[in-house]
């Protein structure tokens, strides 16, 4: 999947959505990003924080129908 036009699997999205969903300040975010993939200075302000997480959590939400034949 894209993430502003980013390729991250399913799993780094729910991660991020799983850990970045309760936190309030991008400073917390960046700890917590350097605390999981090294990551130095990922967000810049809580504006970039928020995108995020408004972007991951819609694709959390999206539920796919199976594709279906008609006999």
């Amino acid at each position: 999947m894209k993430i502003f036009e980013a390729n991250i699997t399913d799993a780094v999205s729910g991660f991020l959505n799983d850990n970045l969903k309760k936190v309030s300040t991008f400073e917390i975010a960046n700890q917590q990003m350097y605390n999981a993939f090294c990551i130095v200075h990922f967000f810049e302000n809580n504006d970039e924080l928020e995108n995020l997480k408004i972007a991951i959590s819609d694709i959390q939400n999206i539920v796919e129908e199976p594709d279906r034949a008609e006999y």
